[in-house]
């Protein structure tokens, strides 16, 4: 049986540290949940952009420390495709904007699971928001594919 992440905290002040981090992961997600929904309404708003990509770059980047795994995949995947708007290599749109809506959701759950000493939610890690890869949160194709008789 997996240990919760409070019982993985080694001591005392990791335990502090882990709920620190929560707490204000917790707080961050909030106002990246506020920034996605400018985003949403102003697809060109750079300052949003930013915004949301560097909470869930420093949500990534501490997750390592307390070995939240399920949470740390999450938001790389999320991180990686707020990167790909920053490059130019992708442009927001709505669906772009309420898949990483439901991402804050589903890490806001995670972080919930984790307060209350109940592990990572991996079923929730597996949820569809782990379709945040490279191109995967464009909507799929509204025609059929048909296939040519020779």
């Amino acid at each position: 049986m997996k240990a919760s992440l409070a019982e993985s905290a080694r001591d005392d002040a990791n335990l502090e540290l882990l709920r620190e981090f929560i707490a204000e992961s917790v707080d961050n997600l909030s106002g990246a949940g506020t920034a996605l929904v400018n985003l949403e309404k102003r697809p060109d708003d750079r300052g949003s952009v930013d915004a949301a990509f560097r909470t869930f770059h420093s949500i990534k980047g501490t997750c390592g420390c307390f070995d939240l795994n399920g949470i740390q995949v999450v938001s790389h995947r999320m991180e990686t495709l707020l990167s790909e708007v920053k490059k130019g290599e992708r442009h927001p749109d709505t669906h772009m904007a309420s898949t990483l809506l439901r991402g804050v959701d589903v890490l806001t759950t995670l972080f919930g699971s984790a307060v209350d000493g109940a592990g990572q939610g991996e079923a929730e890690v597996r949820s569809p928001i782990c379709r945040i890869r490279c191109g995967s949160t464009r909507r799929p194709s509204t025609r059929s594919s048909r296939t040519r008789e020779s």
